[in-house]
């Protein structure tokens, strides 16, 4: 009997020698080839002579798998960098060719039919063997949306995976801020759950699917939250059911409530 195929090998991704390095390669190894990522390695930089020491006085412009030509970084009060990239013909234009050269493989309907029924099974995977050491807390929420130092009364996340958005947020938005947060794997809620950060007076945590409007009218009262917050999350929706989390999303929105959205754009990844 042969043995059974990685169904995710069906449809494109990237060969090993293109996977990028980082946090991108250590997913595809995981969820493709089921090879878990190899402990980090620390090396002593070197040290620097001293001459060069004493005649120095930039900063370290060692480079960044993002940084570019046209890119300029600022690190914020927490230290976080922001890249700004200057986006013009030629950026746009070596962005389409990078992403025409990953579709030429495309994936049959079959496969993406699977792949969206057992969207759970696969993030439980995911957060089984990760847990919260993939994704980092967004720290720079209330700089891109200062909407949110307005102290709501109610916040809701959607997707909410282990808390790196949410917790942030109840770390700088002072009480009497309550929030929701949820998401559909199961395996990633359990961990939001047990982290030290995380307070359950403040915060209702629950395991919910954004695409199910009457699972979370059963969590959340409608007409009771001032923001939605979808980072990173309606983007893995499928486009049929796009439509029923907006939905869900608006049924417990307050009257001018609103959804702050931040998610990946055309030619992102």
């Amino acid at each position: 009997m042969a043995a059974e195929q990685n169904p995710i090998k069906q449809a494109y991704v990237p060969p090993p020698n293109e996977r990028a390095g980082g946090w991108r390669q250590d997913f595809w190894n995981l969820v493709v080839d089921g090879v878990p990522p190899a402990p980090p390695t620390v090396t002593a930089a070197p040290q620097p002579s001293p001459s060069a020491a004493s005649t120095s006085t930039s900063p370290s412009t060692t480079p960044t798998p993002l940084a570019t030509d046209d890119a300029s970084t600022t690190p914020d009060e927490n230290g976080a960098t922001w890249l700004e990239i200057e986006w013009n013909p030629t950026t746009e234009a070596a962005a389409r060719e990078a992403l025409e050269a990953r579709q030429d493989i495309p994936m049959q309907k079959a496969d993406a039919d699977k792949y969206e029924e057992q969207a759970m099974q696969y993030w439980d995977k995911f957060y089984a063997h990760f847990t919260d050491r993939f994704f980092k807390d967004r720290n720079y929420l209330l700089k891109e949306f200062p909407e949110l130092s307005t102290k709501p009364e109610v916040v809701m996340e959607v997707g909410c995976g282990v808390g790196n958005t949410v917790i942030p947020l109840m770390e700088t938005i002072p009480e009497p801020t309550r929030f929701h947060a949820f998401d559909f794997s199961a395996n990633a809620v359990k961990v939001m759950l047990q982290r030290p950060d995380y307070f359950p007076t403040r915060c209702h945590g629950f395991v919910c699917d954004a695409t199910d409007p009457v699972a979370l009218a059963q969590h959340v009262a409608p007409n009771s939250v001032d923001y939605a917050m979808a980072s990173f999350c309606l983007s893995a929706s499928s486009r049929e059911k796009l439509p029923l989390a907006l939905q869900a999303i608006k049924n417990v929105l307050k009257p001018g409530g609103c959804i702050l959205l931040r998610d990946y754009t055309k030619y992102d990844m």
